[in-house]
């Protein structure tokens, strides 16, 4: 069963890509980000400024240039270790490039710097999903949710959580939050949703 679900769980994440790069790119910014030569040029004209290479570092990263996209988190979080976006863009660069242990350090980071911001508790409760961590995975996705109850992930990952942990009248409470809040989508996620609350009728009774 446990496979299953982290199985269904890789599978729904995989397909939610695109709808992840908007939110991705929604994070931290206020307006449209200038390309990488607008912020090289910035750099130039002041080479101490966190925001111009966190900026940069998000350009890069759009461009699926990761390794030049964590060079810069990195010095943004050098002139400014209080960074907490520029930890969570540096963790989805990890996460880009395989490299999941460095990714969780970084989401973990974020927090720390900045305790709302709910990307970080979503994708870290996912590593926490994954190394069968659920109490911790569990956490993570409450307090996502508590940041942003619009969060659909978050309450799709809660009952994949509440699933291992047996607590079935719980996960099927959470996907029924999700079909409810989200009913105008067909999207991977609601559709999962549904089709766990179908799998688990009957069960634990």
């Amino acid at each position: 069963m446990k496979k299953i679900l982290i199985l269904l769980a890789m599978l729904v994440w995989t397909n939610m890509a695109i709808g992840l790069t908007a939110e991705k790119k929604s994070v931290g910014n206020m307006a449209p980000d200038p390309g990488i030569e607008q912020w090289t040029q910035a750099i130039r004209q002041n080479a101490d400024d966190p925001v111009s290479f966190y900026g940069r570092g998000k350009a890069y990263y759009n461009k699926k240039q990761f390794d030049a996209a964590i060079k810069d988190f990195t010095r943004a979080l050098e002139l400014k270790p209080a960074y907490g976006n520029a930890f969570l863009w540096r963790a989805w660069a990890y996460d880009e490039l395989g490299q999941e242990e460095a990714a969780l350090n970084d989401y973990s980071q974020a927090i720390i710097c900045n305790p709302f911001l709910e990307a970080a508790y979503i994708e870290r409760a996912e590593i926490f999903f994954k190394r069968g961590m659920y109490d911790l995975a569990a956490g993570d996705c409450r307090r996502a949710i508590q940041n942003n109850q619009e969060m659909a992930r978050a309450y799709f990952t809660q009952g994949l959580v509440f699933e291992q942990q047996g607590l079935y009248p719980e996960a099927i409470n959470s996907y029924k939050v999700l079909t409810e809040k989200f009913a105008g989508r067909e999207d991977a996620l609601v559709n999962a949703a549904k089709a766990r609350i179908t799998a688990l009728r009957g069960v634990g009774k």
